[in-house]
């Protein structure tokens, strides 16, 4: 992705007259509901994490293990739960990765809808979504702080360009609050330097994104997989040939999203 593209998102996001308050003010913003900070363990959400930590040390950090995380990602934040104090809280899913491939098949490339090409994986509903929604009702949440950033993909930028970093989502009801929406990697890299936070390790590997080892539903998955477990890259490799044959330029849309945020 060129710089020129990356910086356009940024753009566009800031045409929203929210996206000139600073993190900071969006966490306080934040801070007058009561909400949870969803940490993945990558980086961004990181960032957001230290930045709500500075203004509330006990708010409370949900962690989605999702049961296919990298083991890197799992040894990372539960190490830093500790060593932070965090009021964390490690969630699972009642059902496997695994089952639900046998079910739905592998995750495919994002499409904009439909049965071929469906927009968000029965994996990412199942495992992510639905464990993230059960916690928000039983704890009483009535919003939530996040990582997500419109340089990763268009559809963000869009989105906050329309709602401004922080909203309610009318569907479901609940605040949506993104302190580092507008902020480009080098910001992020730059703000853990300054405040001497680690990040996950396998950012030191080469990987590009923390997520799910065995999705399939973004374009780099094999070059990725291939970094950091060649061993599971040749077996889930096969497996997905196997069930779906090799994916096609034409049906790639966008950069890999998670669980895309409507």
């Amino acid at each position: 992705m060129s710089l020129a593209t990356l910086q356009a998102r940024i753009a566009l996001a800031m045409h929203h007259p929210n996206s000139s308050i600073s993190a900071e003010g969006i966490v306080t913003e934040a801070l007058k509901h009561k909400v949870y900070l969803a940490w993945s363990g990558g980086r961004c959400s990181t960032i957001a994490l230290h930045i709500a930590l500075e203004q509330d040390p006990d708010i409370p950090v949900m962690f989605n293990n999702t049961g296919v995380e990298y083991p890197e990602t799992v040894k990372y934040v539960r190490e830093k739960a500790v060593e932070w104090g965090l009021n964390f809280h490690e969630v699972k899913p009642d059902i496997d990765y695994w089952t639900i491939v046998k079910k739905y098949g592998f995750p495919q490339l994002r499409g904009s809808g439909g049965k071929s090409r469906p927009r968000k994986p029965m994996c990412c509903v199942l495992l992510k979504e639905k464990p993230a929604d059960k916690f928000r009702r039983d704890g009483g949440f009535d919003g939530y702080i996040t990582g997500l950033r419109v340089e990763e993909n268009r559809p963000r930028a869009l989105a906050i360009y329309q709602r401004g970093p922080f909203y309610l989502a009318k569907r479901d009801d609940v605040w949506r609050f993104h302190p580092v929406a507008v902020w480009s990697l080098a910001k992020v890299n730059e703000y853990a330097e300054s405040h001497r936070i680690e990040l996950n390790p396998l950012y030191d590997r080469g990987l590009p994104r923390i997520g799910c080892w065995p999705c399939t539903g973004f374009m780099d998955w094999r070059e990725q997989l291939k970094l950091t477990d060649p061993d599971r890259y040749r077996a889930l490799n096969r497996m997905y040939q196997k069930s779906v044959g090799e994916p096609t330029l034409w049906e790639y849309v966008d950069n890999y999203d998670l669980c895309e945020e409507e």
